[in-house]
C-alpha cells in the first residue's frame, strides 16, 4: 500500500500522477479493475520469476541497451502502450522496432527506478526517470536534438509468467519535447 500512496506525490513540482489529469488515474483504475491474475506456465523450462523481478530484468535490459533482451520480455502477442502513439503497439515484433528507435535515438539511455511493486494479480508499478541524450534520429525522422532530458514517467506492466503482456507508459509529453527544445516554452 505504500506505493500507491507514493503514486499521490508528485512527480515534478506542481504536477501529481493520480490526481485524474490527463486520465492516467481513470488509466489506472480500468487497469486495476480488470482484476487479470498471472499466469504461470509450469512446463516452461525457464525458472518463473516473480512480477518484480521480471520488470527488474527488462530495466536492467535497458540499461545494458540490449534491443534484443528488452524485445524477449515482451509475450509474443503483447500490447505496448506508450503517449508517443495514439494505438497500442502490438506484437513482440513490432515492439522490438520501437525498442530499436528508441535506441538509436538515446543511444545512452538509461532509466532510474525510483519505486516499483507488484500491486496486484502481476500488475507491476514503476516509478522510474529517465535519462539520456538525444543523439540519433527519432523515428519518424525528427533529427536529433544533441540534447539531453531527464523526466520522471510511469510504467504499468502485466506480467504473465515470464514476459510482459501489456505495458502502459504515462509521462509528459509537454515537458520532453521542452526539453529536447521541440516547442517553445509556455511563459
Amino acid at each position: 500500500m505504500q506505493f500507491a500512496l507514493s503514486l499521490r506525490r508528485p512527480l515534478v513540482k506542481g504536477v501529481s500522477s493520480a490526481t485524474g489529469e490527463h486520465g492516467c488515474y481513470w488509466r489506472l483504475r480500468e487497469i486495476l479493475q480488470q482484476g487479470r491474475r498471472a499466469k504461470t506456465n509450469l512446463n516452461s523450462p525457464e525458472k518463473t520469476m516473480n512480477a518484480v523481478e521480471v520488470a527488474q530484468r527488462q530495466i536492467d535490459a535497458w540499461n545494458r541497451h540490449d534491443a534484443d533482451a528488452v524485445t524477449a520480455g515482451y509475450a509474443e502477442d503483447a500490447t505496448y502502450h506508450t503517449p508517443r502513439f495514439d494505438h497500442p503497439v502490438k506484437g513482440r515484433q513490432a515492439i522490438g522496432d520501437w525498442i530499436k528507435s528508441v535506441l538509436k535515438a538515446y543511444p545512452d539511455i538509461r532509466f532510474e527506478v525510483i519505486s516499483s511493486g507488484d500491486i496486484g494479480g502481476g500488475l507491476v508499478a514503476m516509478q522510474l526517470v529517465l535519462h539520456a541524450t538525444n543523439t540519433g534520429p527519432f523515428m519518424d525522422g525528427t533529427p536529433p536534438t544533441g540534447r539531453t532530458v531527464t523526466y520522471p514517467l510511469a510504467s504499468f506492466a502485466q506480467v504473465e509468467g515470464n514476459k510482459y503482456r501489456s505495458e502502459h507508459i504515462y509521462l509528459d509529453r509537454q515537458g520532453v519535447a521542452e526539453q529536447l527544445g521541440l516547442t517553445p516554452k509556455k511563459t
